[in-house]
Protein backbone atom coordinates (compact mmCIF):
# COMPACT_ATOMS: atom_id res chain seq x y z
CA UNK A 1 0.00 0.00 0.00
CA UNK A 2 2.75 2.45 0.92
CA UNK A 3 4.47 1.99 -2.44
CA UNK A 4 1.24 2.75 -4.31
CA UNK A 5 0.56 5.78 -2.10
CA UNK A 6 4.11 7.01 -2.76
CA UNK A 7 3.62 6.54 -6.52
CA UNK A 8 0.35 8.47 -6.34
CA UNK A 9 2.06 11.21 -4.31
CA UNK A 10 4.93 11.46 -6.79
CA UNK A 11 2.44 11.85 -9.64
CA UNK A 12 0.61 14.55 -7.66
CA UNK A 13 3.79 16.45 -6.77
CA UNK A 14 5.19 16.25 -10.31
CA UNK A 15 1.83 17.36 -11.80
CA UNK A 16 1.26 14.16 -13.80
CA UNK A 17 -2.53 14.23 -13.58
CA UNK A 18 -3.00 11.21 -15.85
CA UNK A 19 -0.88 9.04 -13.53
CA UNK A 20 -2.41 10.50 -10.36
CA UNK A 21 -5.91 9.56 -11.54
CA UNK A 22 -4.79 5.94 -11.95
CA UNK A 23 -4.58 5.71 -8.13
CA UNK A 24 -7.97 7.29 -7.43
CA UNK A 25 -10.94 5.09 -6.66
CA UNK A 26 -12.87 5.01 -9.98
CA UNK A 27 -16.18 5.94 -8.36
CA UNK A 28 -14.73 9.32 -7.39
CA UNK A 29 -13.79 10.42 -10.88
CA UNK A 30 -16.84 8.77 -12.42
CA UNK A 31 -19.03 10.88 -10.12
CA UNK A 32 -17.67 14.12 -11.62
CA UNK A 33 -17.80 13.17 -15.28
CA UNK A 34 -15.08 10.60 -15.79
CA UNK A 35 -11.35 10.18 -15.88
CA UNK A 36 -10.73 12.91 -18.49
CA UNK A 37 -12.77 15.42 -16.50
CA UNK A 38 -10.72 14.66 -13.37
CA UNK A 39 -7.48 15.12 -15.32
CA UNK A 40 -8.80 18.46 -16.60
CA UNK A 41 -9.68 19.59 -13.04
CA UNK A 42 -6.31 18.48 -11.65
CA UNK A 43 -4.46 20.28 -14.44
CA UNK A 44 -6.38 23.47 -13.63
CA UNK A 45 -5.58 23.05 -9.94
CA UNK A 46 -1.86 22.94 -10.73
CA UNK A 47 -2.11 26.45 -12.20
CA UNK A 48 -2.96 27.81 -8.72
CA UNK A 49 -1.14 25.54 -6.29
CA UNK A 50 1.93 23.37 -5.94
CA UNK A 51 1.90 20.16 -3.92
CA UNK A 52 5.15 20.04 -1.98
CA UNK A 53 4.51 16.88 0.03
CA UNK A 54 1.96 14.10 0.34
CA UNK A 55 2.47 11.27 2.78
CA UNK A 56 0.78 8.75 5.05
CA UNK A 57 1.02 9.84 8.66
CA UNK A 58 -0.66 6.81 10.18
CA UNK A 59 -2.67 3.73 9.27
CA UNK A 60 -5.72 4.15 11.52
CA UNK A 61 -7.66 0.94 10.85
CA UNK A 62 -7.52 -2.03 8.52
CA UNK A 63 -10.29 -4.55 7.98
CA UNK A 64 -9.86 -7.72 5.93
CA UNK A 65 -12.57 -10.11 4.78
CA UNK A 66 -11.24 -12.89 2.61
CA UNK A 67 -9.20 -11.17 -0.10
CA UNK A 68 -10.97 -7.82 0.41
CA UNK A 69 -8.88 -5.28 2.32
CA UNK A 70 -9.99 -1.80 3.35
CA UNK A 71 -7.79 0.68 5.21
CA UNK A 72 -8.45 4.04 6.82
CA UNK A 73 -5.42 6.36 6.66
CA UNK A 74 -4.39 9.73 8.01
CA UNK A 75 -2.46 11.62 5.38
CA UNK A 76 -0.73 14.98 5.22
CA UNK A 77 -0.28 17.39 2.35
CA UNK A 78 1.92 20.45 2.20
CA UNK A 79 0.49 22.81 -0.40
CA UNK A 80 2.03 26.02 -1.72
CA UNK A 81 -0.60 28.58 -2.70
CA UNK A 82 1.14 31.70 -3.94
CA UNK A 83 3.59 32.56 -1.16
CA UNK A 84 1.63 30.69 1.51
CA UNK A 85 2.48 27.18 2.68
CA UNK A 86 -0.53 25.24 3.97
CA UNK A 87 -0.35 21.95 5.88
CA UNK A 88 -3.48 19.86 5.54
CA UNK A 89 -4.14 16.58 7.33
CA UNK A 90 -7.09 14.46 6.39
CA UNK A 91 -8.30 10.91 6.21
CA UNK A 92 -8.66 8.68 3.19
CA UNK A 93 -9.56 5.12 2.39
CA UNK A 94 -7.29 2.69 0.59
CA UNK A 95 -8.67 -0.28 -1.35
CA UNK A 96 -7.12 -3.12 -3.27
CA UNK A 97 -9.55 -5.27 -5.21
CA UNK A 98 -6.97 -7.91 -6.00
CA UNK A 99 -5.76 -9.04 -2.60
CA UNK A 100 -3.32 -6.15 -2.14
CA UNK A 101 -1.35 -6.11 -5.40
CA UNK A 102 -2.72 -2.73 -6.57
CA UNK A 103 -4.34 -0.02 -4.46
CA UNK A 104 -6.69 2.88 -5.12
CA UNK A 105 -7.42 5.74 -2.75
CA UNK A 106 -10.46 7.82 -1.86
CA UNK A 107 -10.08 11.07 0.05
CA UNK A 108 -12.73 11.71 2.68
CA UNK A 109 -12.45 15.52 2.62
CA UNK A 110 -15.20 16.85 4.90
CA UNK A 111 -17.65 14.01 4.32
CA UNK A 112 -19.18 11.98 7.13
CA UNK A 113 -18.88 8.21 7.11
CA UNK A 114 -22.54 7.94 6.07
CA UNK A 115 -21.90 10.28 3.13
CA UNK A 116 -18.87 8.20 2.11
CA UNK A 117 -20.94 5.02 2.44
CA UNK A 118 -23.42 6.46 -0.10
CA UNK A 119 -20.53 7.01 -2.53
CA UNK A 120 -18.75 3.73 -1.68
CA UNK A 121 -21.42 1.30 -0.46
CA UNK A 122 -18.85 -1.47 -0.01
CA UNK A 123 -17.21 0.32 2.96
CA UNK A 124 -16.94 -1.89 6.01
CA UNK A 125 -18.79 -0.55 9.04
CA UNK A 126 -15.71 -1.31 11.17
CA UNK A 127 -13.92 1.58 9.46
CA UNK A 128 -16.46 4.11 10.75
CA UNK A 129 -14.77 7.33 11.84
CA UNK A 130 -16.03 10.30 13.80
Amino acid sequence: MHTHFDNMSNALISKRSDQFVEYMHPILYQSIGGRDKMIELMTALYEDVEIKESKIIKVLKTETRGDIIQTLLMQRFIIINGSEEVISSNQSFAFPYDGGRTWSFAGIEDRTFDEMKKILPELFEELRYL
